[in-house]
C-alpha cells in the first residue's frame, strides 16, 4: 500500500475533469467555462451600471431641486447614524471639494474607497470562480466597531 498522500484537485480541475467527462473534450470545458464567466461578469456590469445610473440621476435631483433623502433614524431619534451625510459627501466630491466631502461623513470619506475595494475583489472572484466569498470576520467586525464609535464620537463627543 501506499501512504504518500495525494493533493485534492482544485475545484477548477474537478469542474474540467467533470466537463470534459461530459463534454468530450477539454477544450469544450475551457469554452463552457469562458462564457459562464462572460456571462457572471454582464451581471456584475449591469448591476454596477444601474448603481451607477441611479447615483447620478440622485445627484442631478438633489443639485436642481435641493431636495434630499430624509434619514429616519435621524428623524425618530434626532441622532446622526453611520450613514448620515452621505448625500452632502457625495454632492461635495462632485464639486471637488474634499475637505467638505470629509466634514459630510468622516467615516465614509476613509472607509468607502476600502469597502469599495472588498465588493469589487468579491464580485471578480465570483466572475471568476463563480462562488461568493464570504468578507473576513474581523475586518467585519473592525467596521461595525468603526461605524458605531464614529457615531457615538458624532452625536455625544463632537
Amino acid at each position: 500500500m501506499n501512504d504518500t498522500k495525494r493533493e485534492k484537485p482544485s475545484a477548477f480541475g474537478r469542474f474540467l475533469f467533470a466537463a470534459k467527462n461530459i463534454t468530450g473534450n477539454a477544450e469544450g470545458a475551457a469554452r463552457w467555462l469562458a462564457a459562464e464567466q462572460r456571462t457572471r461578469a454582464k451581471v456584475v456590469f449591469r448591476r454596477y451600471a444601474l448603481l451607477l445610473a441611479i447615483g447620478v440621476a440622485y445627484l442631478i435631483f438633489c443639485r436642481t431641486t435641493g431636495l434630499s433623502l430624509p434619514c429616519p433614524f435621524h428623524a425618530m431619534t434626532g441622532l446622526d447614524c453611520p450613514g448620515c451625510g452621505i448625500t452632502r459627501l457625495m454632492l461635495s466630491l462632485s464639486e471637488g471639494d474634499l475637505a467638505a466631502a470629509f466634514h459630510a461623513n468622516e467615516a465614509i470619506f476613509i472607509l468607502g474607497p476600502v469597502l469599495c475595494i472588498f465588493l469589487l475583489r468579491d464580485d471578480l472572484h465570483w466572475v471568476l470562480h463563480g462562488e461568493r466569498k464570504e468578507p473576513p470576520r474581523p475586518f467585519v467586525f473592525f467596521l461595525l466597531i468603526v461605524f458605531a464609535a464614529f457615531t457615538i464620537w458624532r452625536n455625544f463627543l463632537r
